[in-house]
């Protein structure tokens, strides 16, 4: 989720992870339960170890280039984030 306007990211922006590309943004969407979110999935690659306490955020690439996502590492104790159920990548879905 993203809190705010997500100018500049729309269907195939790139998405950065230590600032190395592993994938795109795969859908936008409004979050009903709470008008000043967006809900932004992300396909990324398979086995990405991304903790629960990474974070992403919307970055500028130079002066004039485009958005993308850049998404922390977080730090090594903290656990893997996983898919919850009905979530894409989840045991359900």
């Amino acid at each position: 989720y993203f809190k705010g306007p997500v100018t500049g990211l729309g269907k195939g922006t790139l998405t950065r992870y230590n600032g190395i590309e592993v994938g795109r943004v795969a859908t936008l969407a409004f979050d009903p339960s709470d008008p000043q979110r967006v809900i932004v999935t992300l396909q990324v690659q398979p086995g990405l170890n991304i903790r629960e306490d990474s974070e992403a955020s919307i970055e500028s690439q130079g002066l004039t280039g485009g958005s993308y996502v850049e998404i922390s590492g977080g730090t090594a104790k903290s656990p893997l984030l996983t898919a919850q159920d009905g979530e894409a990548g989840s045991p359900r879905n």
